[in-house]
């Protein structure tokens, strides 16, 4: 066997414990349980089918010994006159109920399981030596609820309304779907963040390069209000998000933008994607070739080709042929508007 091959076994070997142990750990008190149980039935069928237990026919319990008795097709079990054998059924009755008590006594500070702790505990867990007013406490609760903050669906649609030489116009309308991972931890916290930068040879020309139309929730929340687009970048920094625990919310931004037609419009992503979709529709007076290109993995990696240079008449809409599925931290997405003037 290769060395390669014992790598893997042995990654596979440690994976297959990790697992085993985390699912002892999930369900050893289910088990435990199950366990206590089914030998306290034993004890129940073992003991009234020697005649020790339920042999008082004016017993409200009485029925059990009925239906044993059924079950084995007997009338009745005789009262055993054994001394040994009632000791031992005796016996055995106050063990087991001695160590239910004391187990439900012991089991009930661990009833608990970590799941249900608040973020804090859980952090704690993982850094027992960092107290909760820790100044890194607040460092980790801030990074693990931008972490918990992923975007379920991402959907851009983006009008070119007029191409020329040197620019092109664009409304762009975007709708991203937020959801907050934690199952029981609300997020109201300022982490979001949303900005444009301007193409090089659009900002030395035009003061203003776009307008803001809208950016606001589904609940009405206005994240940024109507205003024209200037000066180097356009910047919503460290707006608020409030998600319950496993909740969603969607956002909608709607904005005007100027861009050179020899620059890519890019995206790129602050949080977790699951899923982007982007479709463009060309409503200028020229025909228009559309490319996208991916690029994961940061700036180092290599661009992929998703469509290149799909051609949209007037009034038609060019979608991607599939969604984009599971965009990480900083990766991008381009799109190269061109005219079909270019290539005539």
């Amino acid at each position: 066997m290769g060395s390669k091959n014992k790598a893997n076994l042995s990654l596979y070997a440690a994976k297959l414990y990790e697992s085993l142990l985390i699912t002892l750990r999930d369900n050893l008190g289910k088990f435990v349980l199950s366990i206590f149980v089914i030998y306290g039935l034993t004890l129940i069928y073992l003991g009234t089918v020697a005649g020790v237990y339920f042999q008082d026919g004016d017993s409200n319990l009485y029925y059990i010994h009925e239906l044993l008795a059924w079950w084995k097709e007997v009338s009745a079990f005789p009262e055993s006159k054994d001394n040994y054998t009632i000791s031992f059924y005796a016996s055995a009755e106050q063990d087991y109920w001695f160590f239910a008590i004391i187990g439900f006594a012991v089991s009930i500070p661990s009833m608990k399981h970590p799941r249900s702790d608040g973020l804090r505990a859980k952090i704690h867990h993982f850094f027992p030596r960092l107290t909760e007013t820790h100044p890194y406490m607040e460092y980790l609760v801030t990074m693990m609820n931008k972490s918990s903050c992923i975007t379920e669906q991402y959907k851009r649609a983006v009008t070119i309304t007029n191409v020329d030489e040197k620019f092109f116009t664009s409304i762009v309308s975007t709708r991203f779907r937020l959801k907050n991972l934690h199952h029981n931890h609300s997020l109201n916290h300022n982490i979001g963040n949303f900005s444009l930068v301007p193409d090089d040879e659009v900002l030395k020309l035009h003061k203003v390069w776009g307008k803001l139309s809208c950016f606001v929730d589904d609940e009405g929340g206005i994240v940024s209000p109507p205003q024209n687009l200037t000066g180097s970048a356009f910047k919503v920094k460290d707006y608020n998000i409030r998600l319950g625990a496993d909740d969603t919310r969607e956002y909608h931004c709607v904005y005007d933008l100027l861009s050179d037609i020899n620059e890519t419009m890019s995206m790129s992503f602050i949080r977790f994607t699951e899923k982007f979709d982007l479709c463009i529709e060309n409503r200028s007076a020229s025909k228009i070739f559309v490319s996208v290109f991916i690029q994961k993995g940061g700036t180092n990696s290599t661009p992929k080709i998703v469509s290149e240079k799909s051609e949209v008449g007037l009034n038609e809409t060019f979608n991607l042929p599939d969604s984009i599925e599971m965009l990480g931290i900083n990766d991008k997405v381009s799109v190269q508007i061109s005219s079909c003037k270019e290539d005539s």
